[in-house]
């Protein structure tokens, strides 16, 4: 893969309009488009920020709506007058428009049909966001995840943009270049909220960029006449299958934080990333978080996975290396332990088998579902402490524990170093970090096998999660160098096998399409195809270990490392 591939932007025609799109990163990588709101060109993604998510391992697709940048203009439609929107707001009379989402929606799908692409994970910011909810809500199968970024579900409920943003949003277009300028930054100012030099530094040269590749004010009107002809999607959000990131700023002035928390709470199972001090805008400081959040969304644990996962993924992979891992970690003789990524319990149920009765074990995890199926399976030991808590962000005192220890979990750290230096900095001196990761998936044989059958139903967008993440993170030389840079020493790296075993082929089919995020993938690719992957899967599995009870190969590294 090459995540620095770039494909310069180009005109195609979707929908019955001209669309201009650019890509970032690997052809063959899981596609995502980046949709903008209203009256923002592509280039509002902004270059590095594209750039960055196709590091994480994503197809990055940004294009230009209709009427905007350098895609196809419409016509028709006066400019929206405060008369209109009173009559919207009080007596409930709709505002003409001549188009609404729903075409703005289907554009986007016309992109993706265009370039080959069945299903995307969907990014949409302010009006992007509710596109993105359309084409969640009207083509289901089209979408893998969708992260709805300050947007809204149309709920005439949600309190109205701040005066001085509603003033912005109606001011009469600039007559002059020079003015353009000066509104460009005024705007943005208003919209980020606060200081932000990084990009307070950016806006001449992203004006004059934007400036360059054309203005279109009466298409801004006519996008803003489709964002309130569409009316509510509230209802019909509940509906959505995805899963869903819904991210908002807590002082956005002009879609307000309300906006976001009742996107979230209409769409099952949404989660929901209220960030401190973010306006209506993407600023420079604020992409690592929003980038890291927007990446976990592609490793979701959530719905009936984590009870599939425990029933029988655990027994069938884990519960060896849990054994394992626990085992090195009785021998440093802990009083007080850190679990990460805890997932369902599995090695925390192992060291409490192991340690002694003072022993204290933390048990976090990111995913809530997870953390409780954990609880529920160990109640009633009162030396464990279950909390939710993000691995790059421990809500811990510095120094507070004997060991860290992290089953197959490092792997879906989206900044690993970061997650190092935490475990170090919760580090007493001398402290052991221990933690595994799978090896190759050549050498894990029933995931390799099961990844194969999927290639061969899915031929033109094999889903890849597998290979891409869970078996994704084996370079000892790079695990060896991240760790040296969290300030952590390598004491041992082992190469660890055991054998996986089954009662038959059907139940690691099940294990690996329906209990893993794996099960997201294949539903993106086909809404009702689950079965039809696991059927493949287990006839696969079949056919080269045979048709009762199977056993395979699995090989994982074992890795301590300390603080000195």
């Amino acid at each position: 893969m090459n995540p620095q591939a770039h494909q310069p932007p180009q005109i195609i025609s979707a929908n019955g309009i001209d669309i201009c799109y650019e890509t970032f990163g690997d052809a063959s990588a899981e596609p995502m488009l980046l949709i903008m709101g209203l009256g923002a060109q592509m280039i509002h993604w902004d270059d590095e920020f594209c750039r960055q998510l196709a590091a994480r391992g994503f197809r990055v697709i940004r294009f230009d709506n209709r009427d905007i940048g350098k895609s196809g203009k419409l016509s028709g439609g006066k400019r929206l007058t405060p008369v209109e929107l009173l009559k919207l707001r009080f007596l409930k009379i709709p505002v003409a428009a001549p188009y609404q989402l729903l075409d703005m929606a289907k554009d986007t799908t016309g992109l993706m049909d265009v370039l080959g692409i069945k299903s995307a994970h969907l990014v949409g910011a302010s009006m992007g966001g509710m596109i993105a909810q359309e084409i969640a809500i009207s083509c289901p199968q089209r979408v893998r995840s969708l992260t709805s970024i300050m947007s809204t579900t149309g709920n005439p409920k949600v309190p109205p943009p701040t005066r001085e943003a509603s003033a912005m949003l109606m001011a009469p277009p600039p007559a002059t270049k020079e003015e353009y300028f000066e509104r460009f930054a005024k705007t943005w100012k208003i919209l980020r909220v606060g200081s932000f030099p990084e990009d307070e530094a950016l806006d001449r040269s992203r004006a004059e960029r934007t400036f360059e590749r054309g203005l279109n004010p009466a298409g801004v009107g006519r996008q803003l006449r489709a964002i309130l002809a569409s009316g509510s999607r509230k209802e019909r959000l509940h509906t959505v299958k995805a899963p869903t990131l819904v991210i908002h700023g807590t002082v956005d002035p002009l879609v307000r934080p309300e906006g976001g928390k009742d996107t979230a709470a209409s769409i099952p199972g949404a989660k929901l990333l209220m960030v401190e001090g973010m306006g209506h805008a993407l600023p420079i400081p604020l992409w690592p978080q929003i980038i890291d959040a927007i990446d976990k969304s592609d490793k979701l644990f959530a719905g009936s996975i984590p009870e599939i996962y425990d029933r029988l993924m655990v027994p069938l992979i884990f519960e060896a290396y849990a054994r394992d891992l626990a085992g090195r970690l009785a021998q440093t003789t802990p009083r007080d332990v850190l679990e990460t990524a805890a997932g369902t319990g599995v090695l925390t149920r192992a060291m409490a088998s192991i340690l002694p009765a003072n022993a204290r074990i933390v048990a976090t995890d990111l995913n809530q579902p997870m953390l409780d199926r954990a609880a529920a399976r160990q109640s009633g030991d009162g030396r464990i402490e279950w909390r939710q808590a993000d691995a790059l962000a421990l809500p811990f005192a510095d120094q507070g524990f004997d060991a860290v220890a992290c089953q197959f979990g490092a792997m879906f750290f989206p900044d690993k170093v970061l997650a190092f230096k935490e475990a170090r900095r919760v580090l007493r001196p001398g402290g052991r970090f221990l933690f595994n990761v799978w090896g190759p998936i050549s050498d894990n044989e029933f995931a390799d096998t099961v990844t194969e059958a999927l290639a061969v139903l899915f031929p033109h967008d094999p889903p890849r999660f597998m290979a891409r993440t869970p078996h994704g993170y084996n370079d000892v030389q790079r695990i060896k160098q991240e760790l040296d840079a969290a300030g952590l020493t390598v004491v041992s790296v082992d190469t660890v096998e055991h054998r996986s075993k089954a009662a038959s082929p059907r139940e690691p089919a099940i294990a690996y399409c329906q209990g893993t995020p794996l099960r997201n993938e294949i539903e993106a690719r086909e809404a009702s195809g689950l079965e039809t992957a696991t059927r493949q899967a287990t006839e696969a599995l079949a056919r080269r270990f045979g048709a009762g009870a199977i056993e395979g190969r699995i090989q994982a590294l074992v890795i301590t490392a300390s603080r000195a």
